[in-house]
């Protein structure tokens, strides 16, 4: 099977250099935006598998417990970051994992209905506790003011900046703990990615089922009970 992770000596600025500017990279949007940013793909029949798995796999990519683990460890690898670095997926059929820089800021919402769930940029001691909405009285203060996660896709990646220069102003300004170490980690991600997707495919490649339905359940069934247990280990 394909493998993403790449060591690299972090004391060495020629090995981090070398590292990202052969790193392999993929629009941030369309290609025509000419926006890159470092990348993986992620695309099942690229990833050395045999046929079979490759069409198991292929099915467990339609439900929505599948997407929504993947989600969970994007999120994750979001959270870890502070958002300054997301991880997200893009091309015509979502195969490519792509590094994006965001941020996170204050969203304004202060309150919001327990009901319908309408969010309000004012307290319930401001303007009282009846939705807008629904108009029960069920709006209530946020414990956790909420935060807005944004993150820019219109530009690339250090694309147009030396990656020596680029790696001597990070050095500076944050330690020796530059961007590399952040792409390291997204490749250690996938390589978690890479346990999940080889675990269940050889736990199902041998299951027949009898009907198209029954087999649609069986594999939401597995990805339910097995698949979301094992990202929260990762």
């Amino acid at each position: 099977m394909k493998k993403f992770y790449t060591p690299v000596d972090l004391r060495s600025r020629a090995d981090m250099t070398a590292y990202l500017e052969n790193h392999f990279r993929y629009p941030t949007m369309n290609s025509w935006n000419q926006a890159t940013s470092y990348a993986c793909n992620l695309k099942v029949d690229r990833l050395g598998l045999s046929a079979g798995i490759v069409e198991k796999l292929l099915d467990m990519l339609d439900t929505f417990e599948f997407q929504e683990a993947m989600q969970d460890l994007r999120t994750r690898f979001g959270m870890e970051h502070d958002y300054l670095w997301q991880a997200g997926m893009n091309g015509r059929s979502g195969g490519y994992l792509v590094l994006y820089q965001g941020s996170q800021k204050p969203s304004g919402y202060r309150s919001y209905c327990r009901e319908c769930g309408q969010r309000n940029y004012k307290s319930v001691s401001e303007s009282g506790d009846v939705c807008g909405r629904c108009v029960s009285h069920s709006r209530v203060d946020y414990t956790t003011l909420p935060l807005q996660i944004t993150f820019t896709a219109c530009s690339s990646l250090h694309a147009s900046m030396s990656m020596k220069i680029w790696i001597r102003r990070s050095t500076r300004r944050f330690g020796p703990k530059g961007d590399e170490q952040k792409v390291q980690q997204r490749a250690t991600a996938l390589k978690s990615l890479e346990a999940v997707f080889n675990n269940q495919c050889r736990r199902f490649q041998s299951f027949n089922a009898g009907t198209p339905e029954l087999y649609r359940k069986s594999v939401q069934e597995m990805i339910s009970t097995v698949l979301p247990f094992r990202c929260m280990r990762i």
